[in-house]
């Protein structure tokens, strides 16, 4: 994995992504540098692991570009859950559980994901609670 600089392109995915409009439109790559200052994108080779089963973490995932596999294991097996590409959010589900990962994230390709950390989360759900309130509903749906 590699961080590389955050893009308008990338801003345009993340912005739409996270559906960022409606409480801060139009936010370009400085804007959500500033709102999101740890955070930051980075490039995974293809089958590099981005989030791992039962590992710990509340880091929310946005796929700028390329594909990422969601895959579960159970025991000795294992399935594929999802194929996630441009757009895509995955990691939510870590806002509304106690943290610990419920499948395994992998680049399909090489992918540039924009991780969103937990602590920018934080940050934000204070500052902005509307924005807070959002990612928390998005987290929701995924949820079912």
């Amino acid at each position: 994995m590699k961080k590389l600089k955050l893009s308008d392109k990338a801003a345009e995915v993340i912005r739409e992504a996270l559906r960022l409009d409606g409480v801060l439109p139009g936010v370009n790559a400085a804007g959500i540098a500033g709102l999101f200052p740890t955070s930051g994108l980075y490039e995974y080779a293809p089958d590099e692991h981005i989030i791992e089963q039962e590992e710990t973490g509340k880091d929310v995932y946005v796929i700028c570009s390329g594909r990422v596999a969601i895959a579960k294991t159970f025991g000795t097996a294992g399935a594929k859950l999802a194929d996630l590409s441009l757009g895509m959010v995955f990691g939510e589900m870590a806002l509304l559980r106690d943290g610990v990962r419920v499948a395994t994230a992998a680049a399909q390709c090489t992918a540039r994901v924009f991780r969103l950390s937990a602590g920018d989360i934080a940050a934000v759900m204070l500052s902005h609670p509307e924005l807070g309130a959002h990612l928390k509903d998005l987290a929701a749906q995924r949820s079912g």
